[in-house]
């Protein structure tokens, strides 16, 4: 892959990459300590070359990205960021997904690949990397986790609670619970109260207290209810009291603020549990202490079934009612679970004694079917490549006496697969009694797909992407806002970013009205539906940029398939240019076509002018450097022999003019290549001092033979270690000086550095070479910076020169992002001075 392939790879691809390249290589091997070649690689290794996908991972610009080391991405985790830094150069290539922060400091969640690079010892250079920020995905993948894990701990309550014996194992079972949803989501507190029959007072009977949090269960008995009337009141609605903030309680709520506050309560959430007859018996409550915590109301939600759940149990321990009536709660209870719940014989087909009505969704067989084997074994439906796996599992916690759990396929009635989760356990009444197995079986067959589903789904939706060079975007319902957005959609409509253009929807973007007079929020909508009823929808739209520019575009909607929802993919072309032409071709298309021609003509004949120029210079200066560099090395072995004064005189002339000529060829072939822009700076790390010292070195043995003084002086505070190109600084340098040293008979040349400006990257610096030389008249100063010019026909004679040297560093220093000139007066010496501007190390 070539520079411009590579330059083209990292603007269009919507990964993020990167290149951290080491200050110097680093030997790494057994033989090395590698915690202290870690140490130099986290301060020396840094960032060299990024591409916008990553900026926008991490919500940076280049200018805050560039020069970053290992340091500064992990120093929130630096333990986490040398694990990583040692499995990449262990390994040579790694993936891995990091927990890393944004530059404003949000969580980050990176899957990255990441390749060393080596030199030719095999030491390592730095690395390149591809990243993906998968945060949005893993809070998805949370969510369904903290989902399944609601749903194991639902279906685990139920059957622990159903199948307490005892009020020793059902006080055990309710605390368990109590303590598993104050960690699951997570709270200080949670706590079981109960009413008393006349609903006058009530006593905390269960409590689960996060560790270092005071617990309240023996404090409150028998609180009398009527003393907090605002609080029951709402109780008694029996439905969800969240109170997001104590402190911020009504006036008329003040006794159970105070209450509240006593406890340490700074948030609180209570749920009424039920009897059979629908009587308020009590409540759940969680606690939030050290701090506010928010309820979704998803998770209230959730809460609620639990504590319906153990209201119906409590109500069936309590009733006083038959041995029938209460089995058919109990089996009315199990059967609203979202798992299905078992008892069954420890023989080889696992003959059931009882499953809930739940099987019959799972399965497609109804609880009868399994009762006793009446139709069929449970067993007989278990994938054939998964028997053997169960058998092992659920035999081998028998022996231990352990919970078993376990992931298997089961055969649907109408022949589809499904995962299923099972936790289950041996049980024995008494000594003498049999072994019996007792457990839950959850539905995951949506958790075990979705996944493949998710990846699958976001590889046609990134292919998509990639593909599109025009503006592409998507759409979700119900509010219709954009959830996605490529680069070319944030330019076509000047967002700031990515971020920016998600928080905008299609009438944001368009005017008030099209034009045909209709509303653009009616119309987008009417498009919408359209797309979504008929699967596409292509027309034309007047769109609107975010500085409010509108211009004219062709809007293609397509309903695509995301997580089996259906949302709407856009694409954007603006067809500004295409109406423009269109309006003006019938009048201007002969005199277009005429000028085309001509103007395809100049083209051609400059482009061949400017091609022999430039071949011209680039032959000419080789044939001449050719012979002159021989000529110059003959005129220094000439030299070497024995001359009389006149022969040595003659050869000196030669050596001195042979010089002269090759300096002025190579000016010649710079100013070419820098009107043909081939020139290129480099960018790399120097001292300015070595500059400084190389250019007196240089000029010295000049100065010397006219015994004129050279000295260099930089101002204090003028930044030393630089990144920029020290070569082409030092050829203005040189060319100043040896211009200030020609002109000059007798004194001085000084060379100054200071400093303009400062920023906590860079610097501007001013350098100047004064001289107490012949002077320049004050009319032939603009003369001095143009091509093959000097002030006067007698200084040509005298000191010789191309007039090139000016121009050159003229155009060098305006590369380097700065300007040049001269103050002078004749006949009282000169100073040429010219800023740059560098990158500070």
């Amino acid at each position: 892959m070539n520079s411009d392939q590579l330059d083209l790879f990292f603007s269009q691809s919507l990964h993020g990459f990167f290149f951290m390249m080491l200050d110097k290589p680093v030997e790494w091997n057994e033989t090395v300590d590698k915690e202290k070649a870690l140490d130099y690689v986290f301060a020396h290794q840094r960032m060299t070359r990024v591409n916008q996908a990553m900026l926008d991972q991490y919500g940076a610009d280049e200018k805050d990205f560039i020069g970053l080391t290992p340091g500064d991405f992990f120093k929130h985790d630096l333990v986490q960021g040398r694990r990583i830094w040692r499995g990449l150069f262990d390994q040579g290539r790694w993936h891995v997904e990091t927990h890393e922060r944004r530059l404003d400091g949000t969580p980050i969640i990176i899957e990255g690949d990441y390749i060393c690079m080596y030199d030719k010892k095999g030491w390592i250079t730095g690395h390149f990397g591809v990243q993906v920020d998968i945060t949005e995905q893993k809070q998805k993948e949370t969510w369904k986790q903290f989902q399944f894990e609601f749903n194991k701990i639902a279906a685990e309550v139920s059957a622990a609670l159903n199948m307490a014996d005892s009020d020793e194992e059902f006080d055990q079972a309710l605390n368990q619970t109590l303590q598993k949803l104050g960690e699951l989501f997570p709270v200080d507190r949670s706590y079981l109260f109960s009413f008393s029959e006349d609903l006058k007072t009530m006593t905390n009977t269960h409590e689960w207290c996060a560790s270092g949090i005071t617990p309240q269960k023996e404090r409150i008995k028998n609180y009398p209810i009527s003393s907090m009337r605002w609080w029951s009141k709402r109780m008694q609605e029996k439905q969800p009291l969240y109170i997001p903030d104590i402190d911020e309680l009504p006036r008329e709520a003040q006794i159970e603020k105070n209450e509240f506050q006593q406890q340490g309560i700074r948030s609180m959430l209570c749920l009424p549990t039920l009897s059979s007859h629908g009587k308020l018996s009590g409540f759940i409550g969680f606690d939030s202490v050290r701090g506010l915590q928010s309820w979704p109301i998803e998770h209230i939600f959730m809460l609620q079934i639990v504590s319906d759940s153990i209201g119906a149990t409590l109500a069936r321990r309590n009733a006083e009612k038959s041995l029938l009536k209460s089995e058919e709660q109990i089996r009315s209870l199990v059967s609203n679970l979202p798992g299905v719940v078992y008892k069954c014989k420890n023989d080889p087909e696992w003959t059931m004694l009882y499953m809930s009505d739940e099987v019959e969704r799972l399965t497609g067989y109804s609880a009868s079917d399994f009762i006793n084997n009446a139709v069929r074994a449970f067993l007989t439906i278990i994938h054939k490549d998964d028997i053997d796996l169960v058998r092992d599992t659920v035999q081998s916690s028998i022996q231990t006496g352990e919970v078993w759990k376990i992931e298997y396929r089961i055969m649907h009635k109408n022949g589809d697969i499904r995962w299923v989760y099972e936790k289950g356990i041996a049980m024995r009444r008494t000594e003498e009694s049999n072994v019996h197995l007792e457990g839950f079986i959850l539905d995951i067959t949506d958790k075990k797909w979705a996944e493949k589903a998710l990846r699958e789904s976001e590889e046609r939706y990134r292919h998509l992407f990639d593909q599109s060079q025009d503006a592409l975007m998507t759409l979700a319902p119900p509010t219709w806002k954009f959830i996605s957005g490529n680069p070319a959609a944030v330019e076509i409509f000047q967002a700031n970013d990515a971020g920016h253009f998600t928080s905008l929807g299609p009438w944001d973007v368009s005017p008030e009205t099209q034009l045909d007079g209709q509303l653009s929020y009616q119309k987008a909508m009417v498009m919408i539906r359209n797309a979504m009823k008929n699967g596409s929808s292509f027309f034309e739209w007047t769109h609107k940029r975010v500085n409010g520019e509108t211009f004219p575009a062709t809007v293609l909607l397509t309903r695509i398939e995301v997580s089996g929802k259906s949302i709407i993919l856009a694409s954007v072309r603006d067809i500004t240019e295409q109406k423009r032409i269109e309006h003006t071709l019938h009048t201007t298309n002969r005199a277009l076509a005429k000028e085309t021609q001509r103007a395809n003509e100049m083209a051609r004949k400059a482009e061949q002018a400017s091609l022999a120029k430039g071949t011209f210079l680039a032959n000419m200066s080789h044939e001449i450097r050719t012979p002159m560099n021989a000529i110059i090395g003959m005129t220094r072995l000439l030299l070497d022999t024995e001359l009389d004064d006149e022969q040595q005189q003659y050869a000196d002339i030669i050596k001195t003019s042979g010089k002269s000529l090759v300096r002025l060829v190579n000016d010649i072939l710079d100013f070419s290549k820098i009107e043909a822009g081939k020139l290129q700076l480099e960018t790399v790390k120097f001292d300015l001092s070595d500059v400084l010292n190389e250019v007196i070195s240089v000029m010295k043995p000049m100065a010397d033979e006219k015994t004129i003084k050279l000295v260099s002086k930089r101002q204090s505070g003028v930044p030393s270690k630089l990144y920029g190109d020290p070569e082409r600084l030092k050829q203005i340098l040189i060319n100043l000086v040896g211009n200030a040293l020609k002109y000059t008979t007798e004194g001085s040349v000084t060379i100054r550095v200071s400093k303009e400006s400062e920023t906590k990257k860079e610097t501007v610096l001013r350098f100047s070479v004064k001289d107490t030389g012949i002077g320049i008249a004050p009319e032939k100063k603009d003369l001095l910076f143009q091509k093959f010019v000097q002030t006067t026909v007698s200084t040509t004679r005298e000191f010789g020169g191309s007039g090139l040297g000016l121009a050159i560093s003229k155009e060098l220093t305006e590369m380097m992002g700065g300007t040049i000139g001269v103050e002078s007066a004749e006949g009282e010496g000169s100073e040429f001075w010219f800023t740059v501007r560098l990158k500070k190390q």
